[in-house]
């Protein structure tokens, strides 16, 4: 899971619930990039995400929210294999 979800503060039982989420999505967007580019799978997530975040938080929230994103360090996964 990435560092930035880590960062939160929750409970444990929604720290397990997130890591479940998070599995549950990157399964899928692999069973996804089997069939379809995984740019477009990539993009298509991000829309969605981008779209929850710009209803639940306020601007500034939101601004707040693309700085964290922007600063933060991403790494590639290992197997870029898995992906195509």
């Amino acid at each position: 899971m990435p560092k930035i979800l880590k960062d939160l503060l929750m409970s444990k039982p929604e720290d397990e619930q997130l890591t479940n989420l998070f599995d549950s999505c990157y399964q899928r967007a692999l069973e996804y990039s089997e069939d379809t580019n995984p740019q477009m799978v990539a993009s298509t997530y991000l829309a969605i995400a981008m779209r929850i975040y710009k209803t639940v938080l306020s601007d500034e929230e939101f601004k707040r929210m693309l700085s964290v994103i922007q600063d933060t360090e991403i790494r590639p996964y290992d197997d870029k294999e898995t992906l195509h």
